[in-house]
């Protein structure tokens, strides 16, 4: 009895050693990446490493996402698993869970009819100043601690979505200062979006820091390149007493107003996302 227990632990060592080091991850990695494509068809990911792993599934290190030429994030360590029910016979589910830029992020992807895709993704507590995407708008650079949830639907014609963010502890650097002042700091700034076909409707952008807090609302409608993408907001910004005392010495008179402190500053911001126009109405 004893050296069948033995040998049947020898077995299934021999059996896990095996699968580990004959496990295919050529054809696993490239499998993935074109399951990331079906999300949407600008949407890249390489894996560094990937390995089975336990509880059953794949243990994936160093992968990077980028859409289109722009960097996205660099995840460290990421894990991929099968729902439970997916092996029972429901939808066909997977569920990620990683760590990336001093944070976490979840996500579930299921495949509905025609082999289209529904995706839910949370990330929180990331250091939004180390995602490689920080040189993606030149005009400014935003520092803090991000978390959010997205849903996006493509199971549906035509696609939907929703997602909202809220960022803490952080700030904006303008790389070309404005009247002097480059850089504004960040207690809190929330926003939530939704998508419908190619364009994200801004419901709700708003920002309270040292200096100003500010309200916002818009569009962003969606082209390929995601740079030509036209951003279209609308919105106030109100000066702190100090901080208005500041802008009076540095902005004409003209464009602040009599009515700043109680009113605020009306702004727009327009044009190309990588490249957007503030105007002040």
């Amino acid at each position: 009895m004893k050296k069948s227990l033995l040998f049947l632990l020898y077995a299934v060592a021999a059996l896990i050693f095996f699968i580990y080091q004959l496990f295919p991850s050529g054809p696993v990695r490239r499998y993935l990446a074109d399951q990331v494509r079906r999300i949407d068809p600008g949407l890249q990911m390489d894996v560094g490493t990937i390995r089975p792993g336990l509880p059953p599934g794949l243990v994936m290190r160093e992968t990077r996402l980028w859409y289109e030429d722009i960097p996205l994030s660099v995840i460290d360590r990421a894990t991929v698993r099968p729902k439970i029910s997916a092996l029972l016979g429901g939808t066909p589910r997977v569920v990620l869970r990683g760590n990336a830029h001093g944070g976490r992020l979840e996500g579930t992807l299921s495949v509905g009819e025609n082999r289209r895709l529904a995706v839910t993704a949370s990330v929180e507590s990331l250091h939004l100043e180390t995602l490689p995407l920080q040189g993606f708008i030149k005009q400014f650079k935003v520092s803090g601690n991000l978390s959010a949830v997205f849903l996006l639907d493509r199971t549906v014609t035509p696609q939907t979505g929703e997602g909202t963010m809220t960022l803490s502890d952080g700030g904006i650097t303008i790389t070309q200062p404005l009247f002097d002042i480059d850089s504004i700091g960040i207690k809190k700034a929330e926003a939530k979006l939704e998508l419908e076909a190619d364009q994200v409707k801004v419901s709700r952008l708003t920002l309270e820091g040292p200096e100003v807090t500010a309200a916002f609302s818009g569009t962003l409608k969606l082209r390929r390149p995601l740079s030509t993408s036209e951003l279209a907001l609308t919105g106030t910004v109100k000066p702190s007493p100090v901080f208005l005392n500041i802008l009076r010495q540095k902005v004409p008179v003209a464009l602040l107003g009599n009515n700043v402190a109680q009113q605020g500053l009306p702004i727009q911001v327009t044009g190309a996302i990588d490249n957007p126009t503030v105007n002040f109405r």
